[in-house]
């Protein structure tokens, strides 16, 4: 992988016992007379290109660089750059090891709802899927201040209130608060609304606010394998600097909104009715059966177990059906079937565009293609699609409408 060659026929097993039986690659070459056979001989022939990789392979710590420390320090990206990096939407560059960070948010956590003006709100849930997960609490956030609530202190009227309120994934929010038996009002969309205005947007919302120069941390930064990684004190924190961001911005973008006809009448009359219609539809879910899979399933192996014996029968032999390297060396080395491309580093493509042109010189092509396809079907659909379904007997699943297909 690296394309450093080492000795040709020479393992890398073989080469960790030699190394350790004789300290060393000067130590093989010194006792190379007690080194039998073929490997002697190759040894011999590859001696050069043992102490070039050698070379190659060893990291150099004698270069004399002359360094100063305090010039070393990093201090961030010059500003000047910023604006070019997201231009070239280096968005992993305008994280918060570069950007300046925010100063520190100071909140409140209260145990009763009473905020009596525009709020935003922003979710801190269990994981990242909202049909898996549950609320944890609230953030939320006014013109001048911050607030957390515990999930055991979350009322309807936080959904509910006459005030105006601001969120990013409005149909997350509604899919969340259906867990508990309450009803979300319209609200204003971040989301929705930075998609109209054709800004960069993601369901991760740092990537919204990494492209207006804020700096939160993205789902990667808290979650791993769908749990969190960071402390609960972190956790709150996080998800006040969230309905921070939603706040300030939706301020800025609602104007943006308001002051366009025609954006204003899709968001408010297209948008975010079409938001409600597909919570509905996330939280009914699709009934699934367990037994109409399985029965599925049991075909599709039977028809993969008779693909199989078919392509092993033609080809003399058994390999691995889905490795392209194995699959390549049957065709085009065993049976000497004419490739169809110029060989590239001595291998073989066998992808659906080769398999469709030799389809008419091996049996083994559109078995091959079958093969295939059943074991996507298995695999990838009808595996998944069981492990998918929740105790309602129901498949939730998530629809983005901030999404642009032709």
């Amino acid at each position: 992988s690296d394309n450093i060659p080492g000795v040709k026929g020479i393992g890398e097993k073989t080469a960790l016992d030699l190394l350790k039986k004789y300290d060393g690659l000067d130590g093989i070459y010194e006792h190379i007379d007690e080194i039998k056979g073929a490997r002697k001989e190759k040894l011999l022939e590859g001696k050069e290109d043992a102490y070039k990789s050698k070379e190659l392979a060893t990291i150099c710590r004698d270069v004399n660089i002359p360094i100063n420390l305090a010039k070393a320090k990093n201090n961030g990206v010059n500003p000047e750059y910023i604006s070019l990096l997201e231009e070239l939407e280096f968005n992993s560059l305008l994280s918060s090891d570069i950007k300046q960070k925010e100063s520190d948010l100071s909140y409140k956590v209260i145990k009763e709802f009473n905020i009596k003006e525009d709020y935003a709100i922003f979710p801190l849930k269990t994981g990242l899927n909202f049909h898996k997960s549950n609320l944890l609490g609230l953030a939320i956030s006014t013109k001048s201040n911050n607030y957390f609530i515990s999930k055991e202190n979350i009322t309807e009227e936080i959904f509910t209130s006459k005030y105006f309120k601001y969120t990013y994934d409005l149909k997350g929010l509604i899919v969340l608060a259906s867990k508990l038996g309450y009803k979300v009002k319209d609200a204003f969309d971040l989301f929705l609304s930075a998609y109209l205005l054709n800004e960069e947007i993601d369901v991760d919302i740092s990537i919204l606010a990494s492209s207006k120069n804020k700096v939160i941390n993205s789902f990667k930064d808290i979650y791993k394998k769908d749990k969190y990684i960071i402390s609960d004190e972190e956790l709150i924190y996080d998800s006040i600097s969230k309905a921070r961001f939603i706040y300030d911005e939706s301020v800025i973008e609602e104007e943006k909104i308001n002051s366009d006809k025609s954006l204003k009448k899709l968001l408010y009359d297209v948008e975010i009715p079409l938001t409600r219609v597909l919570a509905k539809m996330e939280i009914k879910g699709v009934k699934t059966s367990f037994k109409v899979l399985d029965s599925f399933s049991l075909e599709l192996k039977k028809e993969l177990e008779k693909l199989e014996k078919e392509i092993y029968k033609y080809a003399g032999e058994e390999f691995n059906i889905l490795s392209p390297k194995q699959l390549g060396s049957i065709l085009f080395e065993k049976l000497e079937v004419p490739y169809p491309r110029k060989v590239k580093n001595n291998t073989y493509s066998t992808d659906k565009d080769v398999l469709y042109k030799i389809r008419h010189l091996t049996p083994i092509a559109p078995l091959v293609e079958g093969y295939r396809k059943n074991s996507k079907l298995l695999n990838t659909y009808l595996n998944s699609l069981k492990e998918e379904i929740g105790e309602d007997g129901r498949i939730h699943t998530t629809f983005n409408q901030a999404l642009t297909r032709t």
